[in-house]
């Protein structure tokens, strides 16, 4: 065959995975897969006709000496050259002994030596695991064809730079200069060169010959240097479809890299030549002979024959049999990611606990939440405007302590981390956590992602005009009218993800995503793209259950009375074991919810769409989760902005026996009237608690009534403006008047105001720091994107039924037969009720509309949006809902229907004037509601 006939770039087929411009198994014969790529272009026509143009028959060499490079680049091990004294073998004579990589001078790329960066494969699919023990790819299949024979184009780029640019100094081989499809174009113009299917393209880029002794200083300089420069084509769409229209069957330059280093995250022709198409690469070529022998077949380059050659490529150093120990690597086991830590109160024990005995791969841990989201910000914005301030660092001092008992067992078992511990001081958690593995001996490396702070651009992007509006409450910026100090968005998991990929053992991160560093590590582990959305969505959805450690295996569980007791009262914490299509099984390590925001669940990478997620049991203590569907990311991120809210104090009265909802009203009415109530921005009464009939001891009697101020200036809440006064009342007010003598909480303290709302990724400088090689990475925002959905759908009942067709009622608690779990995101809370029968279920979408939420809800209703959807898909032996918890089995199934209660926490946790300020205890007041129960469900007895 003289010529194969290719498809149009844009009509290539799709191979799952990969970019679209994958040629894999186009040259696959007879159900063999192809190891030699676009070598197969060199058919006997091609060779015979490039025969033809030989005009003098000149040999070149091509091949540099093999120690003409000192010091090779990227850490290689230099050329090693001893000699053997044969004497004692009875001979006068010495052997000579070379060891060396086939890197350290001129060279043919095989195509096992690069595979892609991010999915981990290499040409025509093969895995990094199979070329481990395997020769496939190899340079010694180019040596068995008969090495590489064929026409040479030389584009003497070089000649025609100088030529355009007369008297100025050439770019230098060792800066990252870009060469575009224009200027390739050109100068095959300027020679008369044209170009042919099957031609090897050889691209003159720099005076690097072996004789240069400048060329020779710049290669060690390029040697000695941690971050790498080079001259070569830009890494571009439009060079990769010029590249590919061209079918050339190899290619070669004569610098250390073809194209232009270090390459962008999103295009790397290595990648596309060796791994989509198959097409060896030289490097390190001498080309200053060829170039000078060229110009003299005709006296000038732009001769109208073009240059030709023929050539058998011989020896030019085949490449070793593994590949560049610097990328992602494909491993098609699930990867195994634990959860230390959901919160800053969470148990210090666990980290090495589980570095010690689980089997895992990674460890993440979460220990931010808005609370100390915003107390670490108001503390490093003190820092910051009083450099004399005397502040702990705002970074999560909890970690440090645990990190330290976990890191012997961390490094021996090779279990990479990732965590949010940073909160609002990642770099100088970066630099403590790198004293104590330095100090511990250990060569761990650790990187941090920078970022997350955004203060500085909230407040141009506002003075801008644009105006921003809190997602929770709907409230304008201007609305809310505090000044904010400090300000926080989350980041995505690409920063983790490439942290890994470049050799990082552990990654610090302030605010991420809660899901991010399991996005991170499940992205690294399988090699997948920042556009396989489906892969995505559901590592997203595995990191957000188990994200809260414990809330997973069974803490804030509705069904505590059921649950096994063992050895230990306490609970097992959770592993994710994400496969590579993204499903996963959630697990329990052995040892001794929150919601989302709708059937949609942001983050900056991905959308999860979790209304027909579909949970499975898999086993007593595995439940395995598929089936979440996608949408592209938003081009915007949620942030939240930190300010000073004022002060905050408060005083409890109790009250014993007989009417104490009349007490309590004459308290209120009374101190309403005594205290300066205009100087405060919040005077709220709760009554917790009621007296039972007949009680049967004096403490069961009592009542706590909570008086709680706020106010904008510390003088409104003074001793004297508001505990005193507090106080003072005693003696004039109801019988039996007695207040807490414990007047800590009396005396005024700074509280927080908190602005939850969205802002462009763009506006983001997410970055990701490698100190060990003196590298960052500089994450670009996605661009296919699909804008943020503000205001949910409501999901009407789907087929609902009469509730007087379930049978006989009784007004009873919904919580004896309806499990519920609730929590916040911002002032709004999440309620996720959920049943053990399929016909219980039929029955509970029925009556739980959102009328009959605002009915139940009663005086806690403030008129918000109510938002429902149904999970008609969570069935198992497990109850869930909107975490997953797993214990000894039951034979019933879980479904769930779900509500977003939009700003129904007064102004969220940093600012709340009530008790439940995570909103948890939402759903256990709703299970204590009374409404008509069926009878039938009922005598299956209560949860």
């Amino acid at each position: 065959m003289s010529n194969f006939s290719f498809p149009d770039f844009d009509d290539l087929t799709v191979v799952e995975g990969q970019p679209k411009g994958c040629l894999w198994g186009f040259f696959d014969v007879d159900g063999q897969k192809d190891q030699l790529g676009t070598l197969r272009l060199l058919t006997k026509e091609v060779v015979q006709k490039a025969k033809d143009e030989i005009q003098t028959g000149t040999h070149v060499q091509l091949d540099w000496p093999l120690h003409n490079i000192e010091f090779p680049g990227f850490g290689r091990i230099p050329l090693q050259h001893t000699v053997k004294d044969l004497a004692e073998e009875g001979f006068v004579a010495f052997d000579d002994v070379i060891s060396f990589n086939t890197q350290t001078s001129s060279q043919w790329d095989s195509l096992k030596h690069f595979g892609s960066q991010k999915t981990g494969v290499y040409y025509n699919g093969s895995t990094h695991e199979q070329l481990k023990t395997s020769d496939d790819l190899g340079i010694h299949k180019m040596c068995d064809r008969g090495g590489i024979v064929g026409r040479g184009i030389l584009v003497d780029w070089l000649s025609w730079w100088e030529h355009e640019n007369p008297g100025l100094e050439p770019p230098s081989a060792i800066r990252c200069h870009k060469i575009p499809v224009s200027e390739l174009e050109a100068t095959l113009a300027y020679q008369g060169t044209e170009t042919r299917q099957g031609d090897i393209l050889i691209i003159d880029k720099s005076d690097t010959s072996s004789s240069n002794s400048n060329a020779k200083a710049d290669i060690r300089a390029l040697g000695t240097e941690k971050q790498h420069y080079m001259i070569g084509l830009a890494n571009t769409d439009e060079t990769v479809r010029w590249l590919y229209s061209k079918h050339f069957s190899a290619v070669a330059g004569d610098t250390m890299g073809f194209e232009a280093w270090p390459y962008p995250d999103d295009c790397c022709l290595h990648e596309w030549l060796l791994v989509q198409w198959g097409t060896p690469i030289g490097e390190l070529w001498d080309l200053e002979a060829l170039a000078e022998e060229c110009k003299n077949v005709d006296t000038r380059i732009t001769a109208t024959q073009p240059f030709s050659t023929l050539k058998r490529f011989g020896f030019l150093n085949c490449h070793q049999t593994t590949a560049l120990n610097m990328g992602s690597q494909i491993n098609r086991r699930p990867v195994r990611v634990a959860s230390a830590s959901g919160a800053i109160t969470d148990m210090v024990e666990n980290l090495a606990e589980l570095a010690k005995n689980a089997e895992v791969d990674f460890i993440v841990g979460d220990w931010l939440s808005e609370y100390n989201m915003a107390a670490r910000g108001m503390l490093k914005a003190q820092r910051s405007e009083s450099p004399s301030f005397d502040a702990a660092p705002a970074f999560e001092q909890q970690f440090v302590d645990s990190f330290q008992s976990a890191l012997p067992d961390l490094a021996a078992r090779k279990i990479k981390m990732a965590v949010n511990a940073g909160a609002c001081d990642t770099e100088l958690l970066y630099q403590r956590i790198q004293k104590i593995v330095q100090d511990s001996g250990t060569d761990l490396r650790v990187a941090w992602i920078e970022g997350d702070e955004v203060l500085d651009a909230v407040q141009q992007y506002v003075s801008e005009g644009t105006k921003l509006r809190n997602i929770t409450t709907g409230q304008s910026f201007q609305e809310w009218g505090h000044n904010p100090v400090y300000a926080q968005c989350y980041l995505g998991s690409r920063g983790i993800s490439q942290a890994f990929i470049n050799g990082a053992d552990i990654v610090l991160c302030g605010r991420v995503a809660d899901a991010a560093p399991t996005m991170g590590a499940a992205a690294y582990w399988h090699g997948w793209s920042s556009t396989q959305y489906q892969e995505l969505a559901h590592a997203l959805i595995a990191g957000h259950l188990i994200e809260c450690s414990y809330y997973v295996t069974g803490g804030n569980y509705t069904g505590f009375k059921t649950l096994p007791q063992g050895k230990s009262p306490l609970l097992n914490m959770p592993i994710a074991r994400i496969q590579c299509d993204g499903s996963f099984f959630i697990e329990c390590h052995h040892s001794q919810d929150r919601g989302g925001e709708g059937k949609r669940y942001y983050n900056s990478d991905v959308v999860a769409i979790v209304d027909q997620v579909k949970m499975e049991q898999a086993g007593p203590d595995s439940v395995f989760v598929h089936n979440i569907g996608f949408e592209k990311p938003p081009p915007t991120t949620k942030a939240g902005l930190t300010a000073p809210g004022g002060y905050q104090a408060e005083v409890h009265y109790f009250i014993v026996g007989l009417d104490a909802e009349e007490k309590a009203a004459l308290l209120e009415k009374q101190l309403r009237f005594y205290l300066d109530v205009e100087s405060m921005s919040k005077l709220a009464f709760t009554v917790s608690g009621t007296c039972p009939s007949n009680p049967a001891s004096q403490d069961a009697a009592t009542v706590d009534v909570r008086v709680f101020a706020q106010a904008p200036h510390a003088d409104a809440l003074s001793p004297s403006s508001f505990r005193n006064k507090c106080w003072n009342i005693v003696m004039s007010t109801y019988s039996g008047a007695t207040f807490a003598v414990d007047d800590r909480q009396a005396f005024p303290k700074p509280y927080n105001e908190y602005f939850v709302t969205i802002i462009p990724q763009a506006l983001v400088k997410h970055i990701a720091h490698l100190p060990w090689c003196e590298r960052v990475i500089d994450i670009e925002p996605p661009t296919d994107t699909v804008p943020y959905v503000h205001q949910q759908e409501v999901q009407p009942v789907s087929e609902p039924q009469p509730l007087l067709s379930f049978g006989p009622s009784i007004m009873a608690p919904l919580g004896y037969i309806v499990h519920a779990r609730s929590g916040d995101k911002g002032s709004d809370c999440n309620i996720g009720f959920f049943v053990r029968h399929e016909d219980e279920y039929t029955w509970l979408k029925s009556l739980l509309t959102v009328d009959r939420i605002i009915d139940i809800l009663q005086n806690d209703y403030n008129g918000g949006r109510v938002e429902r959807f149904e999970l008609p898909n969570i069935q198992g032996k497990l109850p869930f809902y909107p975490r997953l918890y797993m214990y000894r089995p039951i034979t019933s199934e879980f479904l769930a229907v779900h509500f977003l209660l939009k700003d129904h926490l007064d102004r969220g946790v940093a600012a709340s004037s009530t008790y439940d300020v995570l909103g948890k205890n939402v759903a256990e007041y709703l299970r204590a509601k009374h409404v008509p129960i069926p009878r039938k469900f009922l005598d299956r007895g209560r949860i």
